[in-house]
């Protein structure tokens, strides 16, 4: 597996989120896409496995929400992520910002696969994440040999206090999306 050079934000701080709002709904925030040319969405087998997708769904639609509007509070990702995937999304956010660096274009996230490991405790999502329309400073970065559309797999669990799921691990290791 490969990392990628600049992948679109995926760092997050642990704080707590400043705000009572959620998310906007997953349909509004991220387009998931079957089309013929890209890779195909999977089939969920179960609620678990819907709740895990639309997991990683939230994650990205919150990431792009904080990385355009500097007004959001990078705590905005304790919302979607928990562990040491928000601990990363802070990070990477916080630095972009320091840069003056702001995103524009959302991630088109697919969801490729879930495998449940321990129903309603731990799930691996992968997805394919299309960052096609995301520039930096009106910038399209360079994401190096496995370009604009990469996939990865992410560890969802719940929260101690109930059934939520977040994502908990990002192992920041990409590979060519499936077509």
């Amino acid at each position: 597996m490969t990392e990628s050079p600049t992948p679109a934000p995926s760092t997050v701080d642990q704080g707590t989120a400043t705000t009572e709002t959620a998310p906007p709904p997953v349909d509004d925030a991220v387009q998931t896409t079957e089309a013929a040319a890209g890779p195909t969405a999977v089939e969920l087998k179960d609620q678990g496995q819907r709740d895990a997708a639309e997991a990683v769904e939230q994650a990205w639609a919150m990431l792009d929400m904080v990385s355009q509007n500097l007004e959001l509070e990078v705590g905005e990702l304790a919302k979607v992520a928990r562990g040491q995937a928000v601990a990363q999304w802070v990070s990477n956010v916080q630095s972009r910002r320091e840069r003056n660096s702001v995103q524009s274009g959302d991630t088109e996230v697919t969801v490729t696969g879930v495998e449940t490991i321990t129903e309603g405790e731990r799930y691996e999502v992968t997805a394919c994440l299309d960052w096609s329309d995301v520039e930096f400073n009106d910038v399209k970065p360079d994401r190096g040999e496995l370009g604009d559309r990469q996939q990865i797999t992410y560890v969802v669990r719940p929260d101690a206090g109930g059934p939520e799921l977040f994502v908990t691990e990002d192992p920041l290791e990409y590979v060519a999306c499936d077509d």
